[in-house]
């Protein structure tokens, strides 16, 4: 006979939490959530964070850096690392943190406002993980790039790809691909307006904005690691332009 989740389990929380956890949606993504607890084995997860292992004591409290009171743990990665949700916050529909070990504290990046948002975009990605191009293009719509998480999750499928073309392709490792830095528009070419574009669309500025940009000589048109901008990098030039990467300071 199957068994039932604790009865206080659905008190405590709304049918959305129960829903989540049924789905397991997994994407294949070291930093994206591998493991999802049944609701009867929700409590136990919560052992080693809200609690100690060993003493059973309480580790939740209200000071910066520890576990915080409405803090429950719905996912782990293959990193062990874990996905929160904000108890407290039911009427929000439960905002999702992320919250890396190791650091000897707690310090939680918020990476979705809530959970069924956050259901939405890891349902996107698991439908195009096989796809890198389609993956990159799902993150960058579904997600904000410029939150440290989903740019760490960026960083990791780009250098997992190289890694993957390397092996296949013996290529030399260029530790220059993954260098941090600013692509710059030196000279817009003869396609002013077609490049405005691009860079309207790739800096998410409206074109009166982007066009503003362009008008003051040299502009940024994104940033990023080396390969990240590559794409990027290919349009511009293939419209005329003059671009350059420059590394951050």
């Amino acid at each position: 006979m199957a068994s039932s989740a604790p009865e206080n389990f659905s008190e405590r929380f709304s049918p959305l939490v129960g829903e989540f956890l049924a789905a397991r949606l997994i994407v294949g993504e070291a930093m994206l959530p591998a493991f999802y607890p049944d609701p009867e084995g929700f409590d136990a997860l919560q052992i080693g964070f809200r609690s100690h292992g060993v003493t059973g004591k309480s580790l939740v409290a209200q000071t910066t850096g520890a576990w915080q009171p409405g803090w429950y743990v719905i996912a782990l990665n293959a990193l062990d690392d874990p996905f929160i949700i904000d108890a407290g916050d039911r009427d929000s529909g439960y905002p999702v943190y992320y919250a890396p070990h190791g650091a000897g504290r707690w310090d939680a990046t918020p990476i979705a406002p809530n959970l069924s948002r956050f259901a939405e975009i890891l349902s996107a990605l698991q439908h195009v993980e096989d796809n890198s191009e389609r993956f990159s293009a799902a993150l960058e719509a579904e997600t904000d790039i410029s939150n440290p998480f989903w740019h760490e999750v960026q960083i990791a499928r780009a250098e997992a790809e190289s890694e993957n073309l390397r092996e296949t392709l013996g290529a030399t490792y260029d530790l220059k691909d993954y260098e941090d830095g600013h692509l710059i528009v030196t000279d817009p070419g003869q396609n002013k307006l077609q490049v405005v574009q691009v860079v309207s669309k790739a800096l998410g500025l409206p074109l009166k904005q982007a066009l503003a940009l362009a008008a003051a000589g040299e502009f940024t048109a994104g940033s990023g690691s080396h390969i990240q901008l590559r794409r990027l990098r290919d349009q511009l030039e293939a419209l005329g332009s003059k671009v350059e990467f420059r590394p951050a300071s």
